[in-house]
């Protein structure tokens, strides 16, 4: 196994020949050049781990050639040794001024090569390794900086997810304090409130701790899944009466707010190994978003159909609108729990954790939820199940 690769530039055969010979002795691969040129050109072709060369040349010296080393980012960093007759001062001076790490007399010694040679080869691979290590520092540093913004901009959307969920319950719980104040008035004026009054205010009462009680589930179904705790019943079941049922639900619903409601379901349809309960969650969740987005007069279709992706076989349940649909700048974070998504001019109001839900449900059935959508056209979203 090679030492490393020397490269030897020197217009004396002689010298050449006697200085390869040591360092191949010694382990070392050598390569050479007999004038400057080419040994530049041989270099930039193939970088060494160090070069040798002689100062006095003809055409160009070796402060030439070891300047243009020098100058070039690709071989700056290589260390460059003189090894020369010349004995000044000067000389040696001016071989430092242009890059040169050190600077052998002749006539040398063997040992003396040597030992400069691998000390040099030894500081520029530690120099090298401090460079490497610099450089994933730096990395790392990146990484720790862009982690830290990711978090501070986690806290943020956080701190507006907490400030809208006391602003969600203390809708609720306000009426149910007030009914409750009712209750409490003196007996006459408790009598001055007929039968069915009496009633309102306990239905609207329970409606809103209902309310309440779904919040508080939601948040508590998010936090549970982003522990992967995601608890499901599945079962093998035939999709189609599930679909069918929720189909006709959202027709009655779609009738009253004057939204057409459409069948695009194969009538034949595989086995599916899931929770049906929960499946017809994520659609309920979905077709509710689609009639509260889409105008009066709209369409919302339901198919669902068999595909093929990556050699995998899929129930593919589509829901799509005509309603307001989704600006591009929200669909990357369309199911993101603590982030709220508004339609094409028209804000979602609450928390809205319907959607967070929805994904870690099929997530967790081993499927997936895409959308589709473009503003003042419409939406599309498909629920991708495994076929048993």
């Amino acid at each position: 196994m090679s030492l490393g690769s020397i490269f030897l530039i020197d217009d004396n055969p002689s010298n050449l020949d006697l200085l390869a010979g040591i360092l191949r002795e010694r382990g070392y691969t050598v390569r050479m050049a007999p004038n400057g040129k080419l040994g530049l050109n041989a270099i930039k072709a193939r970088i060494p781990d160090l070069v040798m060369l002689d100062v006095t040349m003809p055409e160009m010296d070796g402060y030439s050639v070891c300047e243009i080393l020098k100058s070039d980012e690709k071989t700056r960093d290589i260390p460059v040794i003189f090894i020369s007759a010349l004995d000044e001062t000067i000389d040696k001076v001016r071989a430092f001024e242009v890059g040169g790490v050190d600077y052998v007399t002749k006539p040398f010694r063997a040992e003396e090569v040597l030992a400069r040679l691998e000390t040099q080869l030894r500081i520029s691979r530690l120099q090298k390794e401090l460079q490497r290590t610099n450089a994933q520092l730096e990395e790392q540093r990146k990484q720790l900086l862009e982690a830290n913004q990711k978090l501070l901009e986690l806290d943020a959307v956080k701190a507006k997810f907490t400030a809208m969920l006391v602003h969600d319950l203390k809708s609720p719980l306000a009426v149910v304090k007030a009914s409750l104040e009712m209750f409490e008035l003196s007996k006459e004026v408790a009598q001055v409130l007929e039968e069915q009054q009496m009633l309102q205010l306990i239905e609207v009462s329970r409606r809103s701790i209902e309310k309440i009680f779904r919040l508080i589930q939601d948040v508590l179904e998010v936090f549970k899944s982003d522990l992967q705790d995601v608890q499901l019943e599945k079962q093998l079941i035939n999709p189609l009466p599930m679909l069918r049922e929720v189909l006709e639900e959202f027709r009655l619903a779609g009738a009253r707010m004057n939204i057409t409601v459409v069948d695009e379901i194969d009538p034949v349809l595989p086995m599916i190994k899931a929770d049906c309960k929960q499946v017809e969650r994520v659609l309920g969740n979905l077709l509710s978003n689609a009639l509260k987005f889409t105008p009066t007069g709209g369409q919302i279709a339901i198919k669902a159909a068999v595909e093929e992706n990556n050699n995998l076989v899929f129930l593919v349940i589509a829901i799509s609108d005509t309603g307001v649909g989704i600006p591009a700048s929200f669909l990357p974070f369309i199911f993101d729990p603590y982030r709220q998504v508004e339609g094409a001019g028209k804000k979602s109001s609450g928390v809205g954790l319907g959607l967070a839900i929805a994904k870690r449900i099929i997530e967790a059935h081993g499927g997936q939820i895409t959308v589709e959508s473009e503003p003042n056209v419409g939406s599309t979203f498909k629920v991708w199940l495994p076929v048993a």
